[in-house]
C-alpha cells in the first residue's frame, strides 16, 4: 500500500512571532524521543534540522516544521492509513497551541 503524504498548514496565531515558533519547535524536540511512542507508534528516529522529523518504526513518519514568515506551522504525515492523516495533524496543533 502506498504511503499518503500531504502537507496541512497549522494556523497559529498564539504563537506570532518567528521566535515563538522556533520556542515550540525546540519543545518538540526535547519532547520526541527514540524509543518514545506517539499516538501508538514507536519512535526510531527524531531528525531535528528545520523542524522535527519523526520516524516510526512502522515505516510511516511525521515532519512539523515552523513558518518563518507566518504564524504557522507545516505538517506533513506520511502514514499508510488514510484516517492517521488527520489524527496525527490534530495532536500536533494540541501540542503546539498553549
Amino acid at each position: 500500500m502506498e504511503k499518503d503524504t500531504r502537507e496541512v498548514n497549522v494556523s497559529t496565531p498564539e504563537l506570532p512571532t518567528r521566535e515563538a515558533r522556533r520556542a515550540a519547535i525546540i519543545f518538540l524536540t526535547k519532547e520526541f524521543k527514540v524509543g518514545q511512542t506517539f499516538r501508538g507508534k514507536k519512535i526510531v528516529a527524531a531528525v531535528t534540522v528545520e523542524g522535527v522529523k519523526l520516524n516510526f518504526m512502522d515505516g510511516c513518519s511525521l515532519l512539523i516544521r515552523a513558518s518563518g514568515t507566518e504564524p504557522k506551522f507545516r505538517v506533513v504525515p506520511e502514514t499508510k492509513i488514510e484516517e492517521e492523516v488527520s489524527i496525527l495533524v490534530e495532536v500536533v496543533k494540541r501540542r503546539l497551541i498553549p
